[in-house]
């Protein structure tokens, strides 16, 4: 689901607002940015609640760090499900399987080619017009 600006500043006020009636791992999981589907449906209420007034500006690098912003706008980029465990230091992993693995990196490689063929092309002219 593709959502703007306004719906990741919201995501992260109610994060920040309703962390502290948690305990336990939902706490954790929440100052992971990991919102689990047991809790999904409220959060979309809240969060949707508090769009009306956020504004649609891109994020700045700040709010895409905090509270996993970035993954929660390109699950895409996550090889696998995220899903809450039970660890002290980790309390949010990936199960994913080696063929999520392949999947992610060959998407960033047909990326970086779309992205880099251009200017490779640029470079191979330009040294073929000064013969280098």
């Amino acid at each position: 689901m593709t959502h703007d600006n306004r719906y990741y500043r919201a995501r992260i006020q109610t994060i920040v607002e309703h962390t502290p009636y948690y305990q336990g791992q939902e706490k954790k999981w929440l100052q992971n940015g990991f919102i689990p589907e047991s809790m999904r449906e409220d959060f979309d209420m809240w969060i949707k609640a508090r769009m009306h007034d956020k504004s649609d500006d891109p994020l700045s690098f700040v709010e895409l760090a905090t509270y996993s912003t970035w993954f929660a706008m390109h699950p895409e980029k996550v090889a696998g499900k995220m899903v809450g465990g039970s660890s002290l230091f980790f309390p949010v992993v990936v199960k994913g399987t080696r063929q999520d693995v392949e999947k992610i990196h060959k998407a960033a490689m047909a990326d970086t080619k779309t992205a880099v063929s251009p200017l490779l092309e640029m470079l191979i002219v330009l040294l073929k017009t000064r013969n280098i």
